[in-house]
């Protein structure tokens, strides 16, 4: 057996990311507050840079207005934020729509409407059958539940909200709530008909149900700021202008005088010193221009794309990752980097750079291809102009929504109805 050492070679194509590349990468990821702290931790082991942060003033950089801060993290959307949203979303055409926003600031923080129907009236001016109306609205929102006048209304709603509830469940819940109040659970077995197993399934369902469905909007964790990177806003003539915050864009500055008079006097290893130092410099300021232009280009593409959205509030247009990557020939991943945890400050609010992307409903590759925010909004405006006596089952809004050019399955409209928080049609009949 030969057991001889030998030599080959082989050529292999190997991706190699230089620390430069590397750095700009990191750099491209980096919100306003992180990218200020990531210079500043630079700085200190460069004596030869200067950061200049703007962050403690916050000021727009055209308009010297001063911006809040825009609280953000974990559990910080209210109650209210959350209902309103829906409203300006699903309700917007509906004239009983600021009916329903006054029913929104009455609620308490479990999500029950305390005020008795007779105190709306007075406050209001409007009739009992508009109230009741506007009440049906509020108690269609998400979380289920919501909007409810006692806790058995509560339990019922959401239990009309799920498909999976047990048909029994929702019996006990309409009918026999006082005999489960007082655990008379052999009354309603026999009122209906009930054996021991399917008592259990309905008792086990009801326990899943909550007694306070505003309470997980309740702040848990310390709120965290979050600074927007860029602004747009409307013109007149309804033009867009687009920019980086200035807050987003902290100053790099270089003691080139003090290089200079270093360089001239120092020995060898001081002016290596100083060149790598330099060199630093020149590769971060390189990063920092590298990252603004995509940004910027990656916003633009962002607004180019939701034009009407951003103009009339209406749905999303379908947009991903891949749409921008090839408008601006880069990788799915740059634009990936590019909008984590970077926001946008516009005319109707701030808004997350991933708040602005919507899948498709179908390929691409058909003509008449929409987003899922648009077919979203589409059910809720049929489901909200139909006949509450006969509303429509989910086959028929299919029939409806092709007619209008979504090309959607059942299944589909059942999904997207069901994270809409809206009951099914046996549920919305009146």
């Amino acid at each position: 057996m030969n057991h001889s050492i030998r030599l080959s070679q082989q050529q292999i194509n190997k991706l190699v990311l230089t620390p430069n590349i590397q750095q700009s990468i990191q750099i491209l990821q980096l919100d306003a507050v992180e990218l200020d702290k990531y210079l500043k931790d630079l700085s200190e082991s460069n004596p030869l840079i200067e950061v200049r942060s703007h962050l403690e003033q916050a000021v727009d950089s055209l308009s010297g207005t001063p911006i809040e801060k825009i609280s953000t993290g974990g559990n910080t959307e209210t109650l209210y934020d959350h209902l309103l949203m829906q409203v300006q979303i699903s309700l917007k055409r509906n004239p009983l729509s600021q009916i329903v926003v006054y029913l929104i600031n009455q609620l308490s923080n479990t999500g029950y409407l305390k005020l008795k129907d007779s105190q709306i009236i007075d406050e209001t001016g409007i009739s009992s059958s508009t109230l009741n109306q506007a009440i049906q609205l509020l108690q269609q929102l998400d979380p289920p539940g919501i909007g409810a006048r006692n806790l058995q209304e509560c339990l019922s709603l959401q239990a009309h909200f799920d498909d999976t509830a047990p048909k029994a469940a929702i019996e006990i819940l309409d009918r026999d709530f006082e005999l489960l109040v007082s655990h008379d659970m052999a009354s309603i077995c026999k009122k209906n008909n009930l054996s021991k197993i399917e008592l259990c399934n309905a008792l086990d369902f009801i326990r899943s149900l909550s007694a306070a469905p505003g309470k997980v909007f309740e702040q848990t964790k310390p709120t965290s700021y979050v600074i927007p990177d860029a602004r747009v806003s409307v013109r007149e003539n309804g033009q867009f202008n687009l920019w980086l915050t200035r807050w987003g864009r902290p100053e790099l500055i270089f003691a080139e005088k003090t290089y200079q008079e270093l360089k001239g006097s120092a020995d060898l290893a001081t002016q290596q010193y100083l060149k790598e130092k330099r060199e630093e410099y020149l590769s971060l300021r390189r990063s920092l221009h590298r990252r603004e232009q995509t940004l910027l280009a990656t916003v633009n593409q962002i607004v180019i794309s939701q034009r009407a959205f951003l103009l009339h509030r209406t749905a999303l247009a379908p947009l991903i990752l891949r749409d921008i990557a090839q408008k601006l020939q880069v990788n799915e991943s740059t634009v990936s980097r590019t909008i984590k945890g970077k926001y946008l400050q516009t005319d109707l609010g701030v808004f997350a750079f991933k708040e602005f992307f919507s899948k498709y409903t179908q390929p691409k590759s058909n003509s008449d291809y929409h987003s899922v925010d648009q077919l979203k909004f589409e059910i809720v405006q049929l489901i909200n102009s139909e006949d509450k006596g006969d509303p429509a089952s989910d086959s028929v809004l299919v029939k409806m929504l092709r007619e209008k050019g979504f090309k959607v399955a059942r299944r589909t409209v059942a999904k997207y109805r069901h994270e809409l928080g809206i009951p099914s049609s046996s549920a919305r009949k009146s």
